[in-house]
């Protein structure tokens, strides 16, 4: 009676199948069982194993045979008294759960054919009476539904996944979406990127790999960090890639869904892109024996921003020799240091200026520039020409947040200088003055002519 007892436990609770018949006859030879796992994953790979075979008897008695596994010092399953196979004192109904369980059982199992891709359906035909078990690329146990001959198995593991998140920008967070999967930096920035894999029990060979676009440095092996597991894992930053391996022990350690966080800094360099095309950051997991089916990715970007102008005479002409700065809200230059990175200085003497060529255009632009209002100065007016208002419209460019497009992040402005001396306008004195000082030098000039001809006629 115990026996049975504890056979119908193993039934209800342990991560298999068993197999049971009509109980008419003895069927310990019937070969007439299946497994089918309804709801499959798409491109798993299921394996099924068989543990121990099972003898059914005319009364519907089943017992369990060792079938040849040693369960000296076993922490799940004993011979009873009679020989044949029951579950020990105190085992639960998530036994299956503990990776150790999972290792010991694909160890000793038999597997029954060859593994099973999901497409549609999974099924196992023809199959003799004994308490089986599927595992698949998932890496966790697969409940039981039904106790008959052909049992019907429903799909219930989940696919672990990957998050990637911007956490923060050096000079202002603000430039984050509320997603938190772009952001705007200024060349030399720090971003700080934070990865979080959703492990599921039963975990399986799982390999973070984060790849970084040219303009984005990648942290040293030593900065990336991992939160905490019961296991080892290694990190690898070669080139643009940074790859974490989960060893078995890390994975192990995992038997419920865990959180891992990755974290680390990164820098926009100067060979990041400028616009909306922005520098893609691309982590992807893989787990399982088919990393080419089993994988999930994620992606963030990072934008940068620049102004270019053109100087154009009156007559909308391009104007050469014209030299420019660009001045930030604080009131500090636009520098490039000798790491071409960008710097904001006090002095505009130490600031870096761009001068207007033939066709009015400028070699460079102020480029890798972050979110915020700038002002372009004009350090060096063209010869015979009027200096343009610092107030001017055309001088003032504001960068938006949160906004990706080339047209915020590739702003361009035309500058104009007139040619000609500066004259009072309306308002003031203004030409007024050459007017009347002009008439009365035209009177003074008819009064003399007018005298010296009186003078001459009256002599």
């Amino acid at each position: 009676i115990l026996a049975l007892a504890l056979a119908v436990v193993l039934v209800l609770a342990l991560s298999a199948t068993v197999l049971a018949v009509d109980p008419a006859t003895d069927r310990t030879t019937e070969t007439d069982g299946s497994v089918t796992v309804s709801n499959p994953k798409a491109g798993q790979t299921y394996t099924l194993y068989l543990l121990f075979k099972a003898d059914v008897g005319a009364n519907d008695a089943i017992t369990y045979t060792a079938n040849g596994i040693d369960l000296t010092n076993n922490e799940w399953f004993e011979l009873n008294s009679n020989g044949f196979v029951v579950a020990k004192s105190g085992v639960s109904d998530d036994w299956a759960k503990d990776p150790d369980a999972i290792a010991w059982a694909k160890s000793v199992g038999t597997q029954v054919e060859q593994p099973i891709t999901a497409g549609t359906d999974v099924k196992w035909e023809n199959l003799e009476y004994g308490y089986y078990f599927v595992d698949t690329t998932l890496g966790a146990f697969i409940g039981v539904d039904s106790a008959n001959k052909d049992a019907q198995i429903q799909e219930k593991n989940s696919e672990p996944g990957v998050d990637k998140e911007i956490t923060g920008v050096e000079n202002s967070d603000e430039t984050i979406d509320s997603n938190n999967e772009n952001a705007i930096a200024q060349i030399g920035d720090t971003v700080s990127y934070q990865l979080t894999v959703s492990a599921k029990p039963g975990a399986e060979n799982y390999v973070v790999t984060d790849t970084l676009s040219a303009g984005l440095t990648p942290p040293a092996a030593a900065d990336v960090s991992v939160s905490s597991g019961n296991g080892t894992y290694t990190v690898d930053v070669t080139g643009q890639v940074i790859t974490v391996t989960f060893t078995k022990a890390y994975l192990d350690s995992i038997t419920a869904d865990t959180d891992i966080v990755i974290s680390y800094d990164a820098v926009l360099n100067d060979s990041a892109i400028v616009g909306e095309t922005g520098n893609e950051n691309t982590v992807k997991l893989t787990w399982g024996d088919d990393p080419t089916v089993n994988y999930q990715e994620d992606e963030t970007k990072v934008y940068s921003a620049q102004i270019s102008l053109t100087k154009l005479d009156g007559s909308g002409n391009g104007l050469e020799g014209a030299t420019f700065a660009l001045k930030n809200s604080d009131g500090k230059y636009y520098a490039i240091d000798s790491n071409n990175v960008v710097t904001w200085v006090d002095s505009v003497d130490d600031a870096t200026t761009y001068s207007s060529g033939s066709d009015g255009s400028f070699a460079s632009a102020f480029t890798g520039l972050s979110n915020g209002e700038y002002v372009l100065e004009e350090v060096v007016v063209p010869e015979g020409y009027n200096a343009i208002a610092p107030d001017d419209a055309s001088l003032k460019i504001t960068i938006a947040d949160k906004d990706y497009t080339d047209a915020n992040l590739s702003q361009h402005t035309d500058v104009t200088n007139n040619a000609g001396n500066e004259l009072p306008s309306t308002g003031g004195i203004g030409t007024t003055i050459f007017y009347v000082l002009g008439g009365i030098l035209a009177v003074g000039a008819a009064v003399l002519l007018i005298a010296k001809k009186r003078m001459g006629a009256q002599a």
